[in-house]
């Protein structure tokens, strides 16, 4: 654990705050939360990690669903020395935090297009799109149109971001790198599956859903809803499947609301 937290975690704001730990979606890694997390570091003691099998940090030995990779986040918080710590995520983090506070180990959850709601139809375009996703920007690469100028990041990642123009070319080279450096990719796509019971967390819970997700599609945030009827379900209009860099400051504000929501309720 000494050598992944050196490799694999990203620490901004210690000090500053209560913890909070941030966990990406499936094919990306801990630079997802770059546009957010040194605004989230002005309040909080913010923590991005790379998920086993991802960012270049070693695959895990057993089945990589969501039950394991919760797990493996409360390993992360307790070589940190964290007990409990406040957790959002996207797509697959997503699922993870709803999972963590479920568990017990989040003291507020934000789960931003969350995994594990699929039905039907829509587990094979979310599939198909994630693998086209992983194997083809990355070949694209090489021609630095795609990442370096407005309408290249448009019409390479258009379908996952809301916004891509407004994203910054490094930031959208990481993004088209990320899934073909995803050495669990596949395992972790097939380990996770559809959720159709979970133990009521008693913490608050915000599930945020971009109205132009295209891979994950804002219904499914109804769902979610139906299950977990204590949540807090709102819109990011105009926001994509990875809202981060369409649009930090609404994103930032979504994830401390929620924290002030826990911590309100641990002051009443």
């Amino acid at each position: 654990m000494e050598s992944y937290l050196a490799e694999h975690v990203t620490r901004v704001g210690a000090g500053n705050g209560e913890p909070l730990l941030l966990i990406h979606g499936l094919g990306h890694c801990k630079e997802a939360w770059d546009p957010v997390i040194s605004l989230l570091g002005a309040r909080f003691d913010v923590v991005a990690i790379d998920l086993p099998g991802f960012g270049g940090a070693p695959a895990l030995d057993h089945t990589p669903d969501d039950h394991s990779l919760a797990a493996f986040c409360e390993q992360v918080m307790d070589a940190l020395g964290w007990d409990r710590a406040h957790v959002a995520g996207n797509s697959l983090g997503g699922l993870i935090a709803i999972r963590m506070a479920s568990r017990g180990r989040a003291m507020s959850a934000t789960a931003l297009s969350p995994g594990g709601m699929i039905r039907g139809w829509e587990k094979p375009w979310a599939h198909g799109l994630l693998r086209v996703a992983k194997a083809v920007p990355s070949r694209l690469l090489p021609l630095g149109v795609f990442s370096d100028t407005a309408i290249g990041r448009k019409a390479l990642l258009g379908v996952m971001f809301g916004k891509p123009g407004r994203m910054t070319p490094s930031y959208a080279r990481s993004a088209m790198a990320a899934p073909a450096r995803s050495t669990a990719f596949e395992e972790t796509l097939d380990a996770v599956d559809e959720i159709d019971h979970l133990p009521p967390p008693t913490v608050p819970v915000t599930i945020a859903w971009g109205s132009r997700d295209m891979l994950l599609f804002p219904w499914q945030g109804q769902r979610w809803k139906a299950l977990l009827p204590d949540a807090r379900l709102i819109t990011l209009k105009g926001l994509g499947h990875v809202p981060m860099p369409d649009d930090p400051g609404l994103v930032t504000d979504v994830i401390t609301r929620t924290i002030e929501l826990a911590q309100d309720g641990a002051s009443a």
